[in-house]
């Protein structure tokens, strides 16, 4: 098993790697846990010590590809909507919906395999306190960092009222204050979610018809810009922050409004060069790149 640095610290088990869907890393780097495909009561979980390669711990009645770990490290969810605590081994449901309670199933004991389940995609907030859960169905459950509690749920990658149904989420992404969930989907669908309100920020941002990759927020707070990675298009960015999408949109209007042509569209209103102030954001200062490369969604944020 290799370090960080490439270099190989102790063998694994003979094993270890067979059949496995899904790895994860608790935040301190001692475990690794991976994952069977299968999940429900054919799933497994192994828990292996990354600076030994030894084998840990193995629960039984949980699995699935997708695995993440709690911030504090206690806990890791999987892809068949179960999580389990790494310390004892008990399993428990993830409430996916308002009205499911979660909560253990026993020591050791196995999950429902009837509930939940079709987990595609999980994201953190830097904080830890949620996360975000996205399945098959293009719907996104936001839950607690300890994984028991229904904080909320997103409707879903809808792009028009007259789609029967939603795209699989893809790839999730908080903002560094935790504040807006990014949500990219199979057909290319990205969406911005305001994680307080449960509200969606504006339309579907313009995007290709390949699979979402990868969402990546630039800047603190709430951002200042969204990268993303689609499967067959090189990665792009959307400027987000106010003043950035202001200068994007002056910068493609031409500098705004002339006193001819606001005469003509605004007359009643007293002539005042709405763009000015954007120009220390412009591309060329160096504060965003070529406006070319920008989308400008109205988000609100």
């Amino acid at each position: 098993m290799p370090d960080l640095t490439g270099r190989r610290t102790e063998r694994p088990e003979a094993g270890m790697l067979v059949g496995v869907r899904g790895l994860a890393l608790t935040p301190e780097g001692r475990w690794l846990v991976t994952s069977s495909k299968a999940g429900g009561a054919n799933g497994r979980l192994v828990v292996w010590d990354a600076r030994t390669g030894a084998r840990h711990r193995t629960i039984r009645g949980i699995g699935g590809g997708s695995l993440t770990v709690t911030a504090d490290g206690r806990r890791v969810a999987a892809g068949d909507g179960s999580y389990a605590d790494l310390s004892t081994g008990r399993v428990g449901r993830m409430p996916l919906d308002p009205d499911s309670h979660g909560g253990p199933t026993g020591d050791g004991g196995q999950a429902d395999p009837g509930a939940g389940g079709d987990v595609s995609q999980f994201a953190l907030s830097r904080d830890g306190r949620y996360v975000a859960v996205g399945d098959g169905s293009g719907r996104v459950t936001l839950l607690d960092g300890t994984l028991t509690r229904w904080r909320g749920a997103l409707p879903g990658l809808f792009t028009s009222h007259q789609q029967d149904a939603a795209a699989p989420v893809t790839t999730l992404a908080f903002s560094a204050d935790g504040a807006v969930l990014a949500v990219g989907g199979l057909d290319g669908t990205v969406r911005l979610w305001d994680v307080s309100s449960n509200q969606a920020l504006g339309t579907t941002l313009p995007a290709s018809a390949d699979q979402v990759l990868s969402l990546v927020f630039r800047g603190d707070g709430r951002g200042d810009s969204l990268y993303v990675a689609n499967q067959d298009v090189p990665s792009h960015a959307y400027a987000l922050a106010p003043a950035s999408v202001a200068a994007a949109v002056c910068a493609r209007a031409g500098g705004g409004l002339s006193r001819t042509a606001w005469a003509d569209f605004l007359a009643e209103v007293p002539y005042r060069r709405v763009c000015a102030w954007a120009r220390r954001w412009a591309p060329g200062a160096g504060h965003v790149v070529r406006a070319t490369q920008f989308s400008v969604p109205c988000v609100g944020v």
